[in-house]
């Protein structure tokens, strides 16, 4: 009996440890890629926002010349030289960019160095926003 209690205890220990392990990896990667019901959301809260704002998927990014391309848009509600968002799929603001292309189906995008302290460049599963352009 009371070895059976021991190994009881001793596996409640374990798994308790186990999961607690797994949920700290979890919280300290928070760079996992947007889902599309994640996309979804961050459109619906910037277009609540501002019912001009646009928000696509950066689906490529090249760090050494500090370009990304976005897909997931309407090219057609963008304009060369306007300025973007990003931010990671938690929506923690990462840096911001200008437009430099325009292609059929997704748009090319220089973002700036990251200046805020902790933050990163944008790369592959973050989200561009752009809000409603200066007139």
């Amino acid at each position: 009996m009371r070895t059976l209690r021991i190994l009881s205890i001793a596996l409640f220990a374990s798994l308790l440890l186990t999961g607690c392990a797994t949920r700290k990896k979890q919280a300290a990667d928070p760079t996992f890629p947007a889902t599309a019901n994640m996309l979804t959301q961050v459109r619906m809260h910037a277009q609540h926002a501002d019912r001009a704002a646009r928000v696509g998927l950066v689906t490529d990014a090249d760090s050494k010349s500090r370009l990304v391309a976005v897909s997931d848009i309407n090219p057609a509600d963008f304009a060369v030289n306007q300025n973007v968002s990003f931010v990671d799929p938690r929506e923690s603001a990462l840096t911001s960019g200008t437009i430099v292309r325009i292609l059929s189906n997704s748009i090319h995008v220089r973002y700036d160095p990251p200046t805020r302290s902790g933050a990163r460049a944008p790369r592959q599963g973050d989200i561009m926003i752009r809000f409603k352009p200066a007139p």
